[in-house]
């Protein structure tokens, strides 16, 4: 037999390897959309999870303002009403949020009122100078 007929006929081992070869490279190219189509849905999964981590932050925050305001408004009632305002230290709980008097002018009326208001890992602390 020549070897014209073997090469003719696909039997060769030239005909083996070129028939092979591109499933090899197809699959190599399924791995590599796979990969890449994996590296797009985990990049749009973490960001996602930054903008809820920072929504969170943010809802704490407000919270932690209206506290702080809270404690200014009840101090002015207190004022109005003619009664003592808390002492320093004094602290005013809310559903999800604390307001805590850190700095209480005396009752002579002069001073700064410095209020603290927590949410979680939020923090927002108001300054009033009272003068009554």
């Amino acid at each position: 037999m020549s070897p014209w007929m073997k090469a003719a006929s696909g039997m060769g081992r030239g005909a083996a390897r070129s028939r092979e070869s591109p499933r090899g490279a197809v699959i190599v190219i399924v791995v590599m959309m796979i990969g890449a189509t994996h590296l797009a849905v985990m990049g749009s999964v973490a960001s996602m999870a930054d903008d809820a981590h920072a929504a969170a932050l943010r809802v704490e925050t407000a919270r932690a303002f209206y506290a702080a305001d809270g404690c200014v408004m009840a101090c002015r009632r207190m004022i109005v009403g003619g009664l003592a305002l808390p002492s320093a230290g004094d602290t005013v709980s809310f559903e999800r949020a604390t307001g805590t008097y850190l700095d209480v002018p005396p009752d002579d009326g002069e001073g700064e009122l410095v209020i603290e208001g927590r949410s979680g890992t939020a923090l927002r602390r108001v300054r009033v100078m009272l003068s009554y």
